[in-house]
């Protein structure tokens, strides 16, 4: 069986596709978000997987439950996911469309972990050295950790910088052990 990240994707790409022509990304980002949460309660979700439910009918409880808060182009997306034995894959749907206003928009958002409070001025400098490196404005979200006794990890996607004083210590004691082989 496919992954489900494999099956949201032209799911994603079209709910996205329709939001920017409708000029309306906010809103489906919003409703989408509203359907995610939707599908994580484990009611509706058992009510959902149902094989005595058809699809229109899950379609038409979903909508039910959102009532006003969907439009009517959401209200059809949900349709289709419904008909299409989808309606499962919501949450990566949500995933992946928030990936795809990103790219378009341009931003990135950074996970930021420090052993204390960043101040407004660290904050500023990391997200200015952030967005010159990332070429992309940034979106901080930054938390403590106490664990980590010193230093900053910062998480872009991919991307990982470990500042960390475990991080730090933890690379010296690899490249001693690698000297010690050599």
């Amino acid at each position: 069986m496919a992954e489900p990240v494999t099956i949201a994707r032209p799911y994603a790409k079209a709910a996205f596709e329709i939001a920017i022509e409708a000029d309306l990304v906010k809103d489906w980002k919003d409703q989408l978000l509203l359907l995610t949460q939707l599908a994580a309660d484990p009611q509706l979700a058992a009510l959902l997987s149902s094989p005595e439910l058809k699809p229109d009918q899950k379609a038409d409880v979903v909508i039910q439950i959102a009532k006003d808060k969907i439009g009517s182009s959401v209200q059809n997306f949900v349709k289709v996911l419904a008909s299409s034995f989808r309606l499962d894959v919501l949450p990566e749907i949500y995933v992946q469309f928030n990936a795809l206003c990103a790219d378009y928009e341009k931003t990135q958002k950074v996970e930021v972990i420090s052993a204390v409070a960043l101040t407004d001025s660290q904050r500023t400098k990391l997200s200015s050295a952030l967005e010159k490196k990332l070429s992309r404005k940034i979106e901080l979200d930054c938390t403590t950790d106490e664990n980590l006794k010193a230093g900053v990890v910062v998480r872009a996607g991919d991307w990982v910088i470990d500042g960390s004083l475990q991080g730090k210590l933890a690379h010296m004691s690899e490249s001693l052990l690698t000297e010690r082989v050599n």
